[in-house]
């Protein structure tokens, strides 16, 4: 989950966007998670629904300088 979101940081960062992680959003990821049955797939693309989803959504709200936590998850009712 962490190399999956670092990537996701990486991507924004080279984009001029700096986002914040919260710590709980791995929780989150891990709970919507099947890992043993579906491997890393499974997370990458739980990641991408989850994350990055609410990531574009915050840049067109906020800029280039964004916070995600797992309430902005639950807020677009991904989870």
């Amino acid at each position: 989950i962490n190399n999956c979101l670092n990537d996701i940081l990486e991507k924004y960062k080279n984009k001029g966007i700096e986002l914040i992680l919260d710590d709980d959003l791995n929780d989150k990821i891990l709970n919507r998670c099947n890992y043993e049955e579906f491997g890393a797939r499974e997370v990458s693309k739980v990641i991408k629904e989850l994350v990055e989803n609410v990531v574009i959504d915050k840049i067109i709200e906020e800029g280039n300088k964004i916070s995600i936590s797992s309430n902005d998850i639950l807020e677009k009712q991904v989870l």
